[in-house]
């Protein structure tokens, strides 16, 4: 049996937080345990998710980094006291190696983890970094890291310099459970389908400037008056983007914009996908989008951004559409595929197969497997 510790700093749930869930789920079957090391603040219904799975799991009393100043400081000042803390649990649980998730800024887990004499994996997830935290990235990787993960080529082109590039590195995208997410699901969908003839256009993400939410109501104002077209904007609204969440009100009210909907969190989002017509996604970083991914394995034709790996993965007019920041421009492709409906549908059935193919649950965890064998069995971690 393979002992996994895997670390993140960021208790809120989102993409990173759901990918070490599913996948320590997954690689029980292979004869290997994880044991997740979150936060305590604001990781409720993470969690309880793992709870619910039955996942081992602790709770750290560690600061997590922002922006905000006061934050900030604080996590300044804790970050011995938080090392300190991460490394001692590490070492009651005794691991063969340590997996530290949530991108870029997750030193204190990467330094706590070396500290712990263990063999440390740092998984990489974003795209978009100030250059202060890419400089501290170089120095700490270079120091206290064994191999890297990235979830696509774009995060390996933005932090993996020639510094880095002895190291073992794998590319694994975020994982979707296709037999979950599949157009299986019928009962609820439908009563979701009931509440309204619309065409509906879903947009999965947790609320902050990076998701683009803004850009989706320029784009709802612009097809108000063409037909019945409905925005679905499905994901939590943490008190750290409140202000943006009231800006983004007020800018639906100044409009008069009737067709524009926030659910806020919602347990069944392979149904809820279904019930809709198009999957937009508007971000402005990504690496590998979860929501995109789910959202394709249940057919549905998606419309993004160039954003993280999605120009490799996406065939453009045969999958999805990949488009530029441009209101106008994405007004016009959602208008032509409620125009032609067995185009949207022959798009969804060829993203479900890409999706099978890349990014089942089985596949990730797989390659999930092959990087820890890897580095628990190579004396020396280099190539």
């Amino acid at each position: 049996m393979i002992k996994i510790a895997n670390v993140i700093e960021d208790g809120r749930l989102a993409g990173p937080q759901l990918r070490m869930l599913n996948v320590a789920q997954s690689l029980r079957k292979h004869g290997i345990a994880t044991t997740l090391l979150i936060p305590v603040d604001k990781s409720e219904a993470f969690s309880k998710l793992i709870s619910d799975k039955g996942i081992n799991f602790r709770k750290l009393k560690v600061v997590c980094l922002q922006k905000r100043i006061l934050s900030f400081l604080r996590y300044v000042v804790s970050f011995l006291f938080d090392i300190f803390r991460i490394c001692h649990s590490i070492k009651e649980l005794s691991p063969d190696l340590i997996h530290v998730s949530g991108g870029a800024w997750q030193f204190k887990s990467v330094i706590a983890a070396k500290l712990s004499g263990g063999k440390v994996i740092w998984h990489l997830n974003d795209t978009s970094m100030p250059m202060i935290i890419r400089l501290v990235f170089g120095l700490v990787s270079h120091m206290c890291t064994d191999a890297f993960i990235v979830a696509g080529e774009k995060v390996r082109n933005t932090y993996l310099s020639r510094a880095n590039n002895k190291k073992i590195i794998h590319t694994i995208g975020a994982p979707v459970d296709t037999k979950r997410f599949s157009s299986i699901h019928t009962s609820y969908a439908d009563k979701l389908q009931k509440l309204s003839d619309k065409f509906k256009i879903i947009t999965v993400a947790n609320i902050n400037p990076n998701k683009g939410i803004d850009l989706i109501i320029e784009i709802a104002g612009l097809l108000r008056n063409e037909v019945k077209f409905q925005f679905v904007i499905v994901g939590p609204i943490y008190k750290s983007q409140e202000q943006y969440y009231k800006r983004l009100l007020g800018l639906i009210q100044k409009k008069k914009l009737k067709n524009v909907y926030f659910t806020g969190p919602f347990e069944h989002i392979p149904a809820t996908l279904k019930s809709c017509d198009i999957y937009l996604c508007c971000s402005m970083f990504e690496a590998s989008p979860t929501s995109v991914w789910e959202a394709m394995a249940m057919e549905l034709p998606v419309i993004s951004t160039r954003v993280g790996d999605l120009p490799l993965i996406l065939e453009e007019s045969k999958s999805g559409y990949l488009v530029d920041a441009d209101p106008k421009q994405i007004s016009e492709r959602i208008y032509s595929l409620y125009k032609d409906k067995q185009l949207a549908r022959e798009m969804g059935r060829r993203g479900r197969d890409v999706v099978k193919k890349m990014f089942d649950i089985e596949s990730v965890t797989e390659k999930h497997k092959a990087i820890y064998t890897k580095v628990l069995t190579d004396k020396n971690i280099y190539r």
